[in-house]
């Protein structure tokens, strides 16, 4: 079905933007996933997910407990447009906290959570270079001033940081998600079966005919048109 669709609406388009989708799209993964939680700064949480739109992760998590995210186009270029964002906020219907609702919905699709921590448990401890691939990872990022929550740290699979040579104790939240992610992918690129890090074809489909649609002006009338 989404077939059918994809060709009516790339009439629309020109081959050399439709060509342009389909060359992002075979880079894109959900293998990777980030999650923010309670980021407060605008240019920091867009900084983000300008970086994960460039590196070819398609879906960001974002829990909203205490502070509102928001982002800055002119840091973010437009990202979040080609993104899928997933918020989490405690108003919604569900019975557990957004954190941990976060949490249970990615652990429910297999994905390891991994919190970027600078004082990570000893007993949950992996150093950022050998975290394991294998299985879909979720990097956990704090607010800027406090890092994670108590709840983010204890129910992470996994404890991180980044390796740091000099005084500071961190690197800027932005800084720490664009290096993150960017070496994440490229060992995930590098290191697996192309089959295990793509979307699927019923995902690569879906999610074309949402740029289709977001790109397309007029797109209502038009599919009212060619329905």
């Amino acid at each position: 079905m989404h077939t059918e669709k994809i060709e009516k609406l790339s009439q629309f388009i020109t081959p050399q933007r439709l060509s342009r989708f389909q060359q992002v799209l075979s880079n894109r993964s959900r293998h990777l996933t980030i999650i923010l939680e309670d980021i407060y700064d605008p240019h920091n949480g867009s900084a983000c997910l300008r970086s994960c739109e460039a590196c070819g992760v398609q879906e960001v998590h974002i829990i909203e407990e205490r502070h509102q995210f928001t982002a800055t186009d002119t840091v973010a270029m437009g990202s979040a447009r080609w993104l899928d964002l997933t918020h989490y906020t405690s108003n919604l219907n569900s019975n557990l906290p957004s954190t941990q609702k976060c949490y249970h919905d990615l652990k429910n699709r297999g994905y390891t959570i991994v919190a970027m921590t600078p004082h990570p448990d000893q007993a949950k401890s992996v150093e950022f270079h050998q975290l394991p691939l294998t299985k879909p990872i979720a990097l956990a990022f704090g607010s800027e001033k406090e890092g994670l929550t108590a709840t983010a740290l204890d129910l992470a699979d996994i404890h991180t940081r980044l390796p740091i040579y000099g005084f500071v104790e961190s690197y800027n939240i932005s800084v720490a998600c664009a290096i993150s992610v960017f070496q994440l992918t490229d060992r995930i690129r590098n290191g697996l079966p192309e089959n295990q890090w793509q979307l699927d074809t019923n995902d690569y489909q879906s999610t074309l005919l949402k740029w289709l649609r977001s790109d397309i002006r007029n797109i209502d009338q038009i599919e009212q048109q060619l329905s």
